[in-house]
Protein backbone atom coordinates (compact mmCIF):
# COMPACT_ATOMS: atom_id res chain seq x y z
CA UNK A 1 0.00 0.00 0.00
CA UNK A 2 3.28 1.94 0.49
CA UNK A 3 3.54 2.04 -3.03
CA UNK A 4 -0.01 3.30 -3.77
CA UNK A 5 -0.10 6.00 -1.40
CA UNK A 6 3.49 7.07 -2.50
CA UNK A 7 2.23 6.93 -6.78
CA UNK A 8 -1.30 9.08 -4.91
CA UNK A 9 1.22 11.49 -3.27
CA UNK A 10 3.56 11.95 -6.05
CA UNK A 11 0.26 12.26 -8.23
CA UNK A 12 -0.58 14.56 -6.36
CA UNK A 13 2.59 16.58 -6.14
CA UNK A 14 2.37 16.21 -9.95
CA UNK A 15 -1.05 17.64 -10.10
CA UNK A 16 -0.59 20.38 -7.97
CA UNK A 17 2.57 21.53 -9.60
CA UNK A 18 1.10 21.07 -13.11
CA UNK A 19 -1.62 23.28 -11.47
CA UNK A 20 0.69 25.54 -9.94
CA UNK A 21 2.88 26.47 -13.67
CA UNK A 22 -0.42 26.47 -15.62
CA UNK A 23 -1.61 29.34 -12.42
CA UNK A 24 1.49 30.83 -13.12
CA UNK A 25 1.56 30.96 -16.82
CA UNK A 26 -2.46 32.09 -17.28
CA UNK A 27 -1.50 34.84 -14.66
CA UNK A 28 1.42 35.95 -16.94
CA UNK A 29 -0.10 35.15 -19.97
CA UNK A 30 -3.00 37.71 -18.49
CA UNK A 31 -0.67 40.06 -16.50
CA UNK A 32 1.07 40.45 -20.40
CA UNK A 33 -2.24 41.12 -21.97
CA UNK A 34 -3.77 43.52 -19.36
CA UNK A 35 -0.43 45.58 -20.02
CA UNK A 36 -1.07 45.23 -24.11
CA UNK A 37 -4.86 46.42 -22.98
CA UNK A 38 -3.43 48.67 -21.03
CA UNK A 39 -1.03 50.33 -23.52
CA UNK A 40 -4.09 50.11 -25.98
CA UNK A 41 -6.19 51.84 -24.08
CA UNK A 42 -3.31 54.80 -23.02
CA UNK A 43 -2.90 55.00 -26.87
CA UNK A 44 -6.48 55.20 -27.58
CA UNK A 45 -6.97 57.95 -24.86
CA UNK A 46 -4.29 60.04 -26.48
CA UNK A 47 -5.41 60.15 -30.08
CA UNK A 48 -8.73 60.88 -27.78
CA UNK A 49 -7.44 63.68 -25.87
CA UNK A 50 -6.21 65.11 -29.51
CA UNK A 51 -9.21 64.54 -31.27
CA UNK A 52 -10.45 66.33 -28.43
CA UNK A 53 -8.56 69.40 -28.89
CA UNK A 54 -8.61 69.64 -32.85
CA UNK A 55 -12.29 69.72 -32.31
CA UNK A 56 -12.21 72.27 -30.09
CA UNK A 57 -9.41 74.55 -32.03
CA UNK A 58 -12.15 73.73 -35.26
CA UNK A 59 -15.04 74.59 -33.47
CA UNK A 60 -13.14 77.93 -32.34
CA UNK A 61 -11.92 78.75 -35.93
CA UNK A 62 -15.87 77.70 -37.04
CA UNK A 63 -17.16 80.41 -34.42
CA UNK A 64 -14.34 82.88 -36.08
CA UNK A 65 -16.01 81.96 -39.18
CA UNK A 66 -19.21 82.45 -38.06
CA UNK A 67 -18.84 85.74 -37.00
CA UNK A 68 -16.66 86.62 -40.26
CA UNK A 69 -19.94 85.77 -42.15
CA UNK A 70 -22.06 87.56 -39.88
CA UNK A 71 -19.56 90.65 -39.78
CA UNK A 72 -19.61 90.15 -43.73
CA UNK A 73 -22.74 89.94 -44.17
CA UNK A 74 -23.99 92.85 -42.10
CA UNK A 75 -21.25 95.01 -44.06
CA UNK A 76 -22.90 93.48 -47.56
CA UNK A 77 -26.28 94.74 -46.43
CA UNK A 78 -25.02 98.39 -45.90
CA UNK A 79 -23.33 98.30 -49.15
CA UNK A 80 -26.29 97.45 -50.65
CA UNK A 81 -28.47 100.12 -49.33
CA UNK A 82 -25.41 101.94 -49.90
CA UNK A 83 -25.20 101.39 -53.72
CA UNK A 84 -28.96 101.69 -53.96
CA UNK A 85 -28.50 104.86 -52.59
CA UNK A 86 -25.82 106.30 -55.06
CA UNK A 87 -27.69 104.77 -57.54
CA UNK A 88 -30.91 106.52 -56.82
CA UNK A 89 -28.69 109.96 -56.46
CA UNK A 90 -26.84 109.28 -59.87
CA UNK A 91 -30.21 108.64 -62.01
CA UNK A 92 -31.33 111.82 -60.01
CA UNK A 93 -27.85 113.57 -61.40
CA UNK A 94 -28.06 112.19 -64.57
CA UNK A 95 -31.92 113.18 -65.72
CA UNK A 96 -30.86 116.87 -63.59
CA UNK A 97 -27.81 116.84 -66.15
CA UNK A 98 -29.74 116.41 -69.75
CA UNK A 99 -32.05 118.56 -68.32
CA UNK A 100 -29.43 121.10 -67.83
CA UNK A 101 -27.86 119.94 -71.16
CA UNK A 102 -31.27 120.69 -72.92
CA UNK A 103 -31.37 124.45 -71.00
CA UNK A 104 -27.76 124.65 -72.30
CA UNK A 105 -29.24 123.72 -75.41
CA UNK A 106 -32.40 125.85 -75.41
CA UNK A 107 -30.13 129.10 -74.13
CA UNK A 108 -28.33 128.97 -76.77
CA UNK A 109 -30.41 128.86 -79.31
CA UNK A 110 -31.60 131.75 -78.19
CA UNK A 111 -28.72 133.46 -78.01
CA UNK A 112 -27.79 132.99 -81.10
CA UNK A 113 -31.13 134.27 -82.43
CA UNK A 114 -30.64 137.44 -80.24
CA UNK A 115 -27.33 137.91 -81.95
CA UNK A 116 -28.54 137.43 -85.20
CA UNK A 117 -31.44 139.49 -84.07
CA UNK A 118 -28.54 142.12 -83.00
CA UNK A 119 -26.79 142.40 -85.93
CA UNK A 120 -29.42 142.79 -87.92
CA UNK A 121 -30.70 145.73 -85.89
CA UNK A 122 -27.01 147.06 -85.73
CA UNK A 123 -27.18 146.26 -89.53
CA UNK A 124 -30.36 148.80 -89.64
CA UNK A 125 -28.84 150.92 -87.97
CA UNK A 126 -25.23 151.17 -89.55
CA UNK A 127 -28.06 151.71 -92.67
CA UNK A 128 -29.85 154.18 -90.84
CA UNK A 129 -27.05 156.05 -90.03
CA UNK A 130 -26.06 156.13 -93.72
CA UNK A 131 -28.96 157.11 -94.78
CA UNK A 132 -29.00 159.85 -92.42
CA UNK A 133 -25.69 161.43 -92.94
CA UNK A 134 -26.50 161.50 -96.41
CA UNK A 135 -29.42 163.31 -96.38
CA UNK A 136 -27.27 165.69 -93.71
CA UNK A 137 -24.80 165.89 -96.83
CA UNK A 138 -27.72 166.46 -99.37
CA UNK A 139 -28.59 169.43 -97.82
Amino acid sequence: MSFIDQNANFGLVVLISVLAVGIVASTIFFNSKFNDVNDQLDTKLGELDNTKSNLEKAKENLEETQEDLELTSIQGEDLADQYEDINARNKRLQKEKKDLEERVSRLQSDLEEREAEVRSLQKTIEDKEEKIARLEQQE
